[in-house]
């Protein structure tokens, strides 16, 4: 069995870096919830802004721990090829908090800043 960090961060490699999608999908619970204002609702809403990215488009993770089935990472998206102005800047810092259930990542609320 797969320690929930372990998991998560394997999520958001294959998802955000890998764009693997038919192997994401068995990371991502069909019923995720998605706590965040700028991203559509659900896993399709995360997908779905995901493949919309330029390729160029990375997460770097920098810390990460659990307890539990609670998750935090702390790390950065660059590469998004958007201007500063935008909603989404070209580089993002911040945490993400993970939920797991069932071996699947089930929500996920993210706090970002532009740096």
């Amino acid at each position: 069995m797969t320690d929930n960090k372990t998991l998560v961060l394997k999520a958001f490699e294959t998802l955000f870096n890998k764009r693997d999608y038919e192997a994401t999908a068995k990371f991502w619970s069909p019923n995720y919830i998605q706590h965040s204002a700028h991203i559509p609702p659900g896993r399709d809403g995360l997908f779905s802004l995901v493949k919309a990215a330029p390729p160029e488009m990375r997460y770097e993770n920098h810390v990460a721990t659990a307890d539990g089935d609670y998750v935090l990472l702390h790390g950065r998206f660059t590469g998004n090829g958007r201007p500063r102005a935008s909603s989404f800047p070209v580089r993002c810092s911040g945490c993400t908090s993970a939920s797991t259930r069932d071996g699947r990542c089930s929500r996920r609320f993210v706090i970002g800043a532009p740096f």
